[in-house]
């Protein structure tokens, strides 16, 4: 085994022992036609750590180079030399459910992926054939969905299989393959086996296979699902390094069996822990995530150019501002620790970047940072394994090209504007630029919505531009209290704060009692938005036709007897339905509560084509 600057490794007997139990043939000895074994990359970081590998009279020491350190390895480099990337496919989805307390589960692929090609050609193979069906594999281990049933849910179920999962209609002159589909690649047959990782915004969804080279957060109580081959030895294989929980799934399927995996708050304790579960990752040939800090340039520039970086002149000192993360400070709360914020700065056309790391109080939620005896030229600021990079220049001759000193913009902060369709603008400054202005502003920080369609089309404007802003929300409702929304950061410009506000403020904070909304320029100001409620219709007497209402108790009881999966990938109402159900829903409350009730189900959960379909037909009746 030859790796690029490491020497040529033998393995030691451990190491062909622990090779004999992952069943990975060795290659036979003395015969110069046999071109040997490839190792996965996982399996030689593996044999590493454990010290199955050494070199003639020279011993190599178990984790030569531990993950999180600033040398990296020199295998890193080859990854993309050496391997080339996986096939993407479609997605492969896991399905666990419980069922009088006995558990079990399956593999699904997901169909919604597919491109319109592939329903084009579906339509040219079928035709108006009833018939038809989807399926992956051959037609003895799998029966496959009609057509009629992916209308409803886009999930085909499939067997666990090493082999490619390939899409084939199945018609009355047999089976015919897709050719518009890519052959989606079976699971992992080695000792690493196949990582589902569930999704961290959305809990709703089903837990999705993890392929080789993605990046992963972890954080405590998340959960990662294993699947291997049952007569591997689980115990030598991931589970053996594995630092959190972990329990049996169900019983095994085709000899494959299923393992559930959880982060405990001690997983993540200690740097040494966060070092091991990086190691356990870089096994599944997986990279750890690591929460990135919010870099921002403190120093008022002399030019904003269109293009390039700010131009700062000539300064003895640049300021530069390190938000954490607000994912690592909610972890780090409630125990003592420190946080590592590591930095490298280099100048373009000059030497090595010089590195400086900072060890901080567990509690610190802003950092400054002085950088000093700058040259001129251009530089690059950036946190050590993240890819943003906070960039600007030093040029002595700023001023004197007649820049002038300061742009004004930048004197008076932080500021946004709101936009309705009426053209009507609402300002909010975080500065005043005189007293005068600050005695007669009326209701500050105050923005005034008519209806709720006024707040669903808002257009924000945000200035100055290209400052780094973080957005964060909460709201009350008159039954619960304050919730807090997931904060942003950093939103640069007006239209990235209204695609914001459009897809995740306003639906949250649209049926609120009281809401406010922060934005923190850092040093250039925080503005903090109430939110008055659009005013709420007046409920209007009950008129609905006997039929329509039997109509709607219905659908609403048929929801109750869906399969959870089904409601899962399906699309939401349209805007002006819900409305429409939403004015009924306040109506029925005092003079119908089961047609209330089922109206409530239909608003809140994510309803199948055909229910959207049928309510669609029931309101152009009425």
């Amino acid at each position: 085994m030859a790796g690029k600057s490491q020497g040529t490794f033998q393995i030691t007997p451990e190491g062909l022992f622990r090779l004999a139990k992952w069943g990975i043939p060795l290659p036979s000895p003395g015969r110069e036609s046999d071109e040997g074994v490839s190792l996965s990359l996982g399996t030689f970081r593996k044999l590493r750590d454990i010290g199955c590998l050494y070199r003639k009279g020279l011993s190599l020491s178990p984790a030569a180079s531990l993950p999180g350190s600033s040398r990296q390895d020199d295998d890193d480099e080859e990854r993309s030399e050496g391997q080339a990337e996986a096939p993407a496919g479609l997605p492969l989805l896991l399905m666990v459910t419980t069922d009088d307390r006995k558990e079990s589960w399956q593999l699904a692929l997901d169909l919604s992926a597919l491109g319109e090609e592939t329903w084009q050609e579906l339509q040219q193979l079928a035709g108006p054939a009833a018939d038809a069906r989807l399926l992956a594999g051959s037609p003895e281990l799998t029966r496959g969905r009609s057509l009629r049933e992916l209308a409803f849910s886009p999930l085909l179920v499939v067997p666990p299989q090493e082999s490619a999962y390939e899409l084939c209609c199945q018609l009355a002159d047999g089976c015919h393959r897709l050719q518009t589909v890519p052959p989606t690649p079976g699971l992992a047959a080695d000792w690493q086996g196949t990582l589902f990782c569930e999704d961290e915004e959305e809990a709703e969804k089903l837990p999705r296979r993890l392929r080789r080279g993605e990046s992963l957060r972890l954080y405590r109580g998340r959960r990662l699902y294993w699947l291997v081959r049952s007569e591997l030895a689980v115990e030598q294989g991931l589970l053996e390094d594995w630092p959190g929980l972990q329990r049996q799934v169900g019983p095994s399927c085709s000899d494959w069996q299923l393992w559930e995996l959880e982060l405990t708050p001690s997983t993540l304790a200690t740097k040494e822990a966060e070092a091991r579960l990086e190691r356990w990752l870089n096994y599944s040939e997986l990279k750890l995530q690591q929460p990135s800090w919010s870099l921002m340039l403190l120093s008022p520039p002399l030019v904003l150019p269109k293009e390039g970086p700010p131009v700062l002149g000539s300064r003895s000192q640049v300021l530069v501002g390190c938000r954490p993360p607000t994912d690592l400070l909610s972890s780090q709360s409630g125990r003592a620790g420190s946080l590592t914020l590591d930095l490298r700065l280099r100048q373009e056309g000059g030497g090595p970047p010089v590195e400086q790391r900072f060890l901080l109080p567990a509690e610190t939620s802003m950092v400054y940072v002085a950088l000093d005896g700058l040259a001129p030229g251009s530089y690059q600021l950036w946190q050590e394994r993240q890819s943003g990079r906070l960039t600007f220049a030093l040029d002595p001759c700023a001023v004197e090209a007649g820049t002038g000193p300061l742009p004004p913009e930048w004197l008076t902060g932080l500021r946004c504007t709101a936009v309705t369709q009426g053209g009507a603008r609402q300002e909010f400054a975080a500065f005043s630029p005189t007293a005068e202005a600050a005695a007669g502003a009326e209701k500050p920080g105050h923005l005034v919505l008519k209806s709720a369609e006024e707040g669903a089309t808002l257009v924000w404007e945000l200035a100055p531009p290209g400052l780094p802003v973080s957005v964060s929300w909460r709201w009350c409702t008159a039954e619960a209290l304050w919730h807090q929304g997931q904060a942003f950061s950093p939103v640069t410009t007006g239209e990235k704060l209204t695609d914001l506000w459009r897809q995740q403020i306003w639906p949250a904070l649209a049926r609120a009692s009281q809401a406010r909304l922060i934005l923190d320029g850092g040093a250039l100001g925080c503005l903090e938005i109430s939110l008055e409620p659009a005013p709420r219709p007046v409920a209007t007497p009950l008129r609905l036709k006997t039929a329509h209402r039997a109509q709607l108790l219905w659908l609403g009881h048929c929801l109750t007897t869906l399969p959870m999966a089904e409601l899962a990938h399906t699309p939401g109402l349209p805007v002006a339905l819900q409305q429409r159900l939403r004015s009924l829903e306040q109506a029925a409350r005092q003079d119908d509560p089961p047609l209330a009730l089922a109206l409530r189900r239909l608003l809140t959960a994510r309803l199948p084509p055909w229910i959207v379909a049928r309510l669609m037909a029931v309101f152009q009746e009425h």
